[in-house]
Protein backbone atom coordinates (compact mmCIF):
# COMPACT_ATOMS: atom_id res chain seq x y z
CA UNK A 1 0.00 0.00 0.00
CA UNK A 2 1.35 3.43 -0.89
CA UNK A 3 1.22 6.25 1.61
CA UNK A 4 -0.85 9.28 0.68
CA UNK A 5 0.56 12.79 0.74
CA UNK A 6 -0.62 14.76 3.79
CA UNK A 7 -2.48 17.20 1.54
CA UNK A 8 -4.48 14.27 0.13
CA UNK A 9 -5.26 13.14 3.68
CA UNK A 10 -6.37 16.67 4.58
CA UNK A 11 -8.77 16.70 1.62
CA UNK A 12 -10.16 13.37 2.77
CA UNK A 13 -10.74 14.76 6.27
CA UNK A 14 -12.51 17.78 4.76
CA UNK A 15 -14.79 15.39 2.86
CA UNK A 16 -15.56 13.34 6.00
CA UNK A 17 -13.55 10.30 4.88
CA UNK A 18 -12.03 8.98 8.12
CA UNK A 19 -10.54 5.65 7.09
CA UNK A 20 -7.70 3.93 8.96
CA UNK A 21 -4.96 5.85 7.13
CA UNK A 22 -6.54 9.24 7.87
CA UNK A 23 -7.19 8.34 11.50
CA UNK A 24 -3.59 7.18 12.00
CA UNK A 25 -2.27 10.39 10.39
CA UNK A 26 -4.42 12.63 12.57
CA UNK A 27 -3.67 10.65 15.72
CA UNK A 28 0.09 10.77 15.15
CA UNK A 29 0.05 14.49 14.33
CA UNK A 30 -2.03 15.47 17.34
CA UNK A 31 0.13 13.37 19.70
CA UNK A 32 3.17 15.22 18.38
CA UNK A 33 1.49 18.61 18.68
CA UNK A 34 0.01 18.00 22.13
CA UNK A 35 3.40 16.90 23.46
CA UNK A 36 4.87 20.18 22.25
CA UNK A 37 7.24 18.52 19.77
CA UNK A 38 6.10 20.54 16.74
CA UNK A 39 3.67 23.23 15.58
CA UNK A 40 0.44 21.76 14.24
CA UNK A 41 1.23 22.40 10.55
CA UNK A 42 4.57 20.63 10.91
CA UNK A 43 3.02 17.77 12.88
CA UNK A 44 0.41 17.34 10.14
CA UNK A 45 3.21 17.59 7.54
CA UNK A 46 1.37 20.44 5.80
CA UNK A 47 4.17 22.98 5.62
CA UNK A 48 4.98 24.91 2.45
CA UNK A 49 7.83 22.58 1.53
CA UNK A 50 5.63 19.53 1.83
CA UNK A 51 2.94 21.17 -0.30
CA UNK A 52 5.57 21.91 -2.96
CA UNK A 53 6.79 18.31 -2.88
CA UNK A 54 3.22 17.06 -3.37
CA UNK A 55 2.65 19.56 -6.19
CA UNK A 56 5.83 18.48 -7.94
CA UNK A 57 4.91 14.81 -7.63
CA UNK A 58 1.53 15.55 -9.24
CA UNK A 59 3.19 17.58 -12.00
CA UNK A 60 5.55 14.70 -12.80
CA UNK A 61 2.55 12.34 -12.93
CA UNK A 62 0.75 14.78 -15.24
CA UNK A 63 3.76 14.91 -17.56
CA UNK A 64 3.95 11.11 -17.62
CA UNK A 65 0.26 10.92 -18.50
CA UNK A 66 0.72 13.01 -21.65
CA UNK A 67 0.64 11.18 -24.95
CA UNK A 68 3.81 12.33 -26.67
CA UNK A 69 5.26 10.49 -29.68
CA UNK A 70 8.46 8.58 -28.88
CA UNK A 71 10.24 10.57 -31.58
CA UNK A 72 9.94 13.70 -29.43
CA UNK A 73 9.73 12.30 -25.93
CA UNK A 74 12.50 14.50 -24.57
CA UNK A 75 12.04 16.03 -21.16
CA UNK A 76 11.96 19.51 -22.68
CA UNK A 77 9.22 18.49 -25.15
CA UNK A 78 7.27 16.95 -22.28
CA UNK A 79 7.64 20.16 -20.22
CA UNK A 80 6.45 22.30 -23.15
CA UNK A 81 3.47 20.00 -23.74
CA UNK A 82 2.60 20.02 -20.05
CA UNK A 83 2.81 23.81 -20.00
CA UNK A 84 0.33 24.05 -22.88
CA UNK A 85 -2.07 21.58 -21.22
CA UNK A 86 -1.73 23.41 -17.89
CA UNK A 87 -2.46 26.81 -19.45
CA UNK A 88 -5.67 25.45 -21.01
CA UNK A 89 -6.62 23.66 -17.78
CA UNK A 90 -6.15 26.76 -15.59
CA UNK A 91 -7.89 29.06 -18.07
CA UNK A 92 -10.86 26.86 -18.98
CA UNK A 93 -11.49 23.84 -16.83
CA UNK A 94 -10.42 24.96 -13.37
CA UNK A 95 -12.87 27.92 -13.34
CA UNK A 96 -15.66 25.54 -14.37
CA UNK A 97 -14.72 23.14 -11.58
CA UNK A 98 -14.67 26.03 -9.11
CA UNK A 99 -18.27 26.82 -10.11
CA UNK A 100 -19.22 23.22 -9.36
CA UNK A 101 -19.64 22.12 -12.98
CA UNK A 102 -19.12 18.50 -13.98
CA UNK A 103 -16.02 18.55 -16.16
CA UNK A 104 -14.39 15.61 -17.90
CA UNK A 105 -10.66 15.56 -17.20
CA UNK A 106 -7.89 13.70 -18.95
CA UNK A 107 -5.39 11.80 -16.79
CA UNK A 108 -2.93 14.68 -17.12
CA UNK A 109 -5.62 17.20 -16.13
CA UNK A 110 -6.57 15.09 -13.11
CA UNK A 111 -2.96 15.28 -11.96
CA UNK A 112 -2.95 19.04 -12.62
CA UNK A 113 -6.04 19.35 -10.41
CA UNK A 114 -4.22 17.40 -7.68
CA UNK A 115 -1.25 19.76 -8.05
CA UNK A 116 -3.59 22.74 -7.72
CA UNK A 117 -5.23 21.27 -4.63
CA UNK A 118 -1.91 21.18 -2.77
CA UNK A 119 -2.16 24.93 -2.35
CA UNK A 120 1.41 25.39 -3.61
CA UNK A 121 1.94 28.14 -6.18
CA UNK A 122 1.41 26.91 -9.76
CA UNK A 123 4.44 26.89 -12.05
CA UNK A 124 3.82 29.19 -14.97
CA UNK A 125 6.60 28.45 -17.42
CA UNK A 126 7.87 25.48 -19.38
CA UNK A 127 11.31 26.11 -17.89
CA UNK A 128 10.06 25.76 -14.30
CA UNK A 129 8.15 22.61 -15.25
CA UNK A 130 11.29 21.25 -16.90
CA UNK A 131 13.22 21.84 -13.66
CA UNK A 132 10.61 19.80 -11.77
CA UNK A 133 10.65 17.02 -14.37
CA UNK A 134 14.41 16.61 -14.21
CA UNK A 135 14.20 16.35 -10.45
CA UNK A 136 15.02 19.90 -9.47
CA UNK A 137 12.82 22.06 -7.32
Amino acid sequence: MTMSFPIDLAHRVANGDFDAEVTAWLSSAFRCWLSGDAPLAAALRLTGGQRIAARNCSLRAAANALEIPDSDGSTWARACSLHAVAERFYARKLPMLARGAEVELSKAESHLLAAHQTGAKPLSSARRLYDVLIGGH
